[in-house]
């Protein structure tokens, strides 16, 4: 599948597959609408990456209405919606200038850390050009995937920030050792992002169910994920008939997993119950 075999020795290759990107440049001059097609909070936008990629699930569909155009993409897989006019073009952005569309690219999405001896480069443009920016030895990234002879990462210290880098300089990343120790307590602002896309999850169902009450004078109670704390661990108990929400619960473990990535956590989701525990061994 690569032209350079002999240049990702120290990288073992997760399972891949074939996948079309958009790199967003200026995530402000999209419409973005979450997997419940509620526009998406300022503080979500910023917690995005600079340089977000955007995997295109299906580049032309429609919103619940079956009318609404829009994309659906999923961002270090997290889903959402990218509103389009009726031409089909994204409201707001221009391509080029706030967005670059790449196709046929092969989907990572793992975990690399810089471990050898020098400073990683990332460049903010195809094909390292433009801004740069430094990856440190002992940084982590989120190979999202690669275009032609370039990966395009994350690199996960803060400030989130994505950037190109060419396979023959990528000799020093690979995928990380386990540790014999790992740190089981969940950051805070980890801890804050999980009970946010809860919290977002919960509002969702009041709207809904506040539409449905008011067409049919009913006055259910909205479902609702309660959160509660237990050593390193965060679990959350569901109020509703699980059976009926089957969907948006895969949905919402899938969000969950897509903020885990990188992190020594897991996702444990059983019936009417979703749990972020520390992965066993820190993997």
């Amino acid at each position: 599948m690569f032209l350079l075999i002999a240049l990702l020795f120290s990288i073992p290759c997760p399972a891949q597959d074939r996948a079309d990107f958009l790199i967003v440049r200026n995530i402000g001059a999209f419409s973005v609408l979450s997997r419940y097609e509620q526009p998406l909070l300022p503080e979500e936008l910023r917690a995005l990456p600079e340089g977000a990629p955007f995997r295109i699930l299906e580049l032309n569909t429609t919103l619940g209405d079956q009318v609404t155009p829009a994309s659906r993409i999923s961002c270090l897989n997290e889903t959402c919606f990218l509103m389009k006019s009726d031409s089909l073009r994204f409201i707001g952005a221009q391509e080029k200038k706030d967005y670059l569309l790449l196709k046929g690219c092969t989907a990572f999405m793992d975990t690399l850390e810089n471990g050898g001896g020098a400073t990683a480069r990332l460049f903010r443009d195809y094909p390292e050009k433009g801004g740069s920016f430094d990856v440190k030895k002992g940084e982590r990234l989120i190979r999202a995937f690669q275009y032609r002879n370039h990966y395009y990462l994350v690199r996960l210290s803060r400030p989130l920030r994505a950037g190109w880098i060419a396979l023959s300089k990528a000799r020093g990343l690979s995928r990380p050792e386990r540790t014999a120790a790992p740190d089981t307590t969940l950051p805070d602002e980890l801890r804050k992002k999980i009970i946010s896309r809860l919290a977002s999850a919960n509002r969702a169902y009041e709207q809904y169910f506040g539409y449905f009450n008011r067409l049919t004078g009913e006055q259910k109670s909205a479902p609702q994920w309660r959160p509660s704390e237990e050593g390193g661990s965060l679990r959350f108990t569901f109020s509703g008939k699980e059976t009926l929400f089957e969907e948006s619960t895969q949905a919402l473990v899938r969000d969950l997993e897509g903020l885990l990535l990188g992190r020594p956590f897991e996702v444990v989701a059983s019936r009417g119950a979703i749990a972020v525990l520390p992965k066993p061994g820190g993997r």
